[in-house]
């Protein structure tokens, strides 16, 4: 178990090594974690989404004023 805690701890760390510089502050760093996570969770959402239309699942509009009466409700 202590290995693999070590493990992990050097991956984390040198993942922090190559998102920030040696100006960086700490909080740099999180925030451009937090945004690479964002980005990362939005992308997700749109694979979904695309394998749920596939599917036949999801939503359809035929036009933009049915997207905007949806959007409306």
């Amino acid at each position: 178990m202590e290995t693999k805690a070590i493990r992990v701890s050097l991956f984390n760390h040198e993942r922090l090594a190559d998102l920030g510089h040696k100006n960086d502050s700490f909080n740099d760093i999180i925030t451009k974690l937090l945004d690479e996570y964002e980005e990362y969770q939005k992308i997700k959402d749109l694979i979904e989404a695309d394998k749920e239309f596939a599917n036949g699942e999801g939503v359809h509009f035929s036009s933009l004023d049915e997207l905007d009466a949806y959007l409306d409700d």
